[in-house]
């Protein structure tokens, strides 16, 4: 277990052994993702378990410099990881720095142990980082959340479901609504499932702070606009009831959207209708791909159940932890 071990020392061949090993499975994984989509449990451990040696090698490596595996942390600043492993590469090898500390050795091995554990039950769930707020109040922009993986015949009905789109691949999330041979149509903002209403019933008010969230910096649409930066922005909240008697939030930013009334849509053999949680601002299945939207969505598409927020950044960066939201601390997904 020598390579795990942070207390030791790497010299330069091995560490760009590692790291080429690392990038080539990267590349693997963007190459296949699309065409071979059972695959990307198994790459993305495989990652995640020559990432975890790509760590401990590193670490040794900045201990052949004569520096302190501490500088390690500097991979977590953006940008300054890929600029650090370069520098891990070039740099020539110096007097060791805590050659074979007992301490760091147990710390090594307590850490990679669990990073290797962690990466081994990607085999059964994937993160998402939610970009839009599309499925406001569900999920916000910024939170980051566990996806279980399941088979096409395990979803169910009010599933907030990752998914890829038909046309594109991308991954996009959003709430089962329609099953397989069913008919839904959206009318004055009702949901009707062959010809029954889903019923909906006023729950206060979702507020929220207008201001740019999450990755893609969304600026939050508010059913109180014109609202400016820094402003309270408020949007009527709503229950809606499934046939099965579960039931999850949703808002409605105005009383007359333009997807409040749509067509009968069928929905065909082996395909599901998709909608986003906050109904005026999501392009799901009520629209065409050809205008932005996503159609209705084949069973082989499915990836799995979102069920739990990990962490929630506000920020455009998930490890800038002074914007993480403390209420949404792995928080569970109606």
């Amino acid at each position: 277990m020598k390579r795990f071990d942070l207390s030791g020392t790497a010299p330069r061949r091995e560490a760009i052994v590692v790291v080429t090993a690392l990038v080539a499975a990267v590349v693997l994984r963007a190459l296949t993702e699309a065409r071979y989509p059972g695959a990307e449990p198994w790459l993305v451990m495989a990652i995640g378990l020559i990432a975890t040696l790509t760590i401990a090698t590193l670490i040794r490596r900045l201990h052949d410099t004569g520096r302190s595996g501490i500088y390690a942390l500097l991979a977590l600043v953006p940008y300054l990881g890929p600029l650090l492993t370069l520098a891990l590469l070039a740099l020539p090898s110096r007097r060791p720095y805590l050659q074979g500390h007992p301490t760091l050795r147990a710390m090594g091995g307590v850490l990679l142990g669990l990073l290797a554990v962690l990466s081994l039950s990607r085999l059964f769930w994937t993160p998402y980082w939610i970009p839009s707020e599309a499925d406001k109040p569900t999920l916000l922009p910024g939170d980051y959340v566990a996806v279980r993986l399941l088979s096409p015949t395990s979803f169910q009905r009010g599933d907030m479901v990752v998914f890829r789109h038909p046309l594109t691949g991308e991954s996009y999330i959003k709430r089962l609504i329609g099953l397989p041979g069913e008919r839904v149509q959206v009318k004055d903002g009702i949901v009707f499932i062959n010809d029954q209403p889903l019923p909906q019933s006023p729950a206060g008010t979702f507020t929220e702070l207008k201001a740019p969230q999450g990755p893609a910096h969304a600026l939050p649409r508010c059913a109180n606009d014109p609202v400016g930066l820094g402003g309270i922005c408020e949007t009527p909240q709503l229950t809606e009831l499934l046939p099965d008697g579960r039931s999850h939030a949703i808002v409605n930013l105005e009383p007359a959207g333009f997807a409040d009334n749509t067509q009968v849509f069928t929905v065909p053999a082996g395909h599901y209708f998709m909608l986003g949680d906050n109904r005026d601002n999501s392009l799901d299945s009520r629209f065409a791909q050809s205008v932005g939207g996503m159609g209705f969505v084949p069973a082989e598409n499915l990836v799995g159940r979102a069920s739990r927020v990990i962490v929630s950044a506000e920020g455009p960066y998930l490890l800038a932890f002074w914007t993480w939201r403390p209420n949404r601390y792995l928080l569970g997904v109606q």
